[in-house]
């Protein structure tokens, strides 16, 4: 195993990174919090899906919001691999990251 020093491109992953992990945190908790508790009755499907036809709005806004938190998440892992695994050797970063 050979570790080598931070090249340029680590550090602009790394900065990336840490943008985005700011990023992240604030749509990531509106979707969870507020349109979870507005739109779903944990008791009543019925109930739940009068809610989505209501506030469809609401609804797409929630989804748009997961969806960019998933697309901000695979720059993150891309991020974190090139942080991490670039001066790794490639087979031993594999196991690492779990692939």
């Amino acid at each position: 195993m050979t570790i080598g020093t931070i090249d340029e491109s680590q550090r602009k992953a790394a900065r990336l990174w840490d943008s985005l992990i700011c990023l992240r945190c604030r749509p990531g908790s509106s979707p969870s919090f507020y349109v979870r508790t507005q739109l779903i009755a944990f008791d009543n499907a019925a109930q739940t899906a009068g809610n989505i036809m209501a506030h469809e709005r609401l609804f797409r806004l929630g989804t748009a919001s997961n969806l960019s938190v998933f697309a901000v998440d695979v720059v993150l892992i891309i991020g974190l691999y090139v942080v991490l695994c670039q001066s790794i050797e490639a087979s031993l970063c594999w196991l690492r990251v779990g692939g």
